[in-house]
Order: C-alpha cells, then structure tokens, then sequence
C-alpha cells in the first residue's frame, strides 16, 4: 500500500497577485479546472496556498500515475495568463511501508516535496541555458 503525494506550485503567481487580483483568483480557477480534468476521480485534489495545489493518488500504478502527470503538464502548458505562459514547479514523494515512519505528518511529507520543486526548478533552469 502506497500514496503518491504531488505538489504543484505556479512559479510568480504572488507577482500576479498583488498587481493583478481578478487575474490571480481566475488564473487559480483555470489551474484547478485542468487538474479537475486531468486526474481521476480517485485521487484527492487541495488547494494549500500562495499557488500550490496537492495530489493525493493511492495506490496508482506507476505508469498511470506517470501517464496522470504527463497528461496534466500537457493541461498546464496550455494555459494563458495575462497573455504569459504560467511555469509551475512539481515536487513528489511516495510514501509506503518502507519510508513512513518518516513521514509522519503533512509537514515533513511537504518540507521534502519543496526540495524536489527545488531541483525541478533547477534542473528547468538547466535545459534552457543548455538550449
């Protein structure tokens, strides 16, 4: 038994909130409308804050959760904000019988997923100076 725990982060969405409000609140309805889309049924979505939305997906083979991803960064590029394609950084951890005990509440399961999203960014970075 396991639990993918994914955590997306729109990259400056704070930029768009403070100067932008209408155009922060729509942009965050559009992000939930291509997740509610995107992921099945049964897996649980939630909003966390500041532009981070959670994926709660139990017990999802590996290549449906891969194929679920892959569908919903398709989604994601999709979109337009303020005439501007939104970045988002992706962080994950799954959790089984093996690493629980380390993972013993939201925080420490999201203080490692926002070291992912660091490297995500990074390695995001990376590609484009490579380009």
């Amino acid at each position: 038994m396991w639990i993918d725990v994914t955590a997306i982060h729109w990259v400056h969405n704070q930029q768009i909130r403070q100067f932008h409000h209408n155009d922060y609140n729509y942009a965050l309805q559009k992000i939930a409308k291509v997740l509610k889309r995107r992921r099945l049924p049964s897996e649980s979505l939630y909003y966390l804050e500041d532009g981070t939305f959670l994926i709660l997906s139990y017990n999802l083979p590996d290549i449906i959760f891969a194929y679920q991803n892959q569908s919903t960064r398709a989604g994601l590029d999709e979109l337009q904000i303020n005439s501007s394609k939104p970045q988002f950084k992706w962080g994950h951890l799954k959790v089984d019988d093996i690493n629980a005990t380390s993972f013993k509440n939201l925080e420490s399961v999201m203080r490692h997923i926002e070291r992912d999203m660091e490297t995500d960014l990074v390695v995001e970075y990376l590609r484009g100076v490579q380009r």
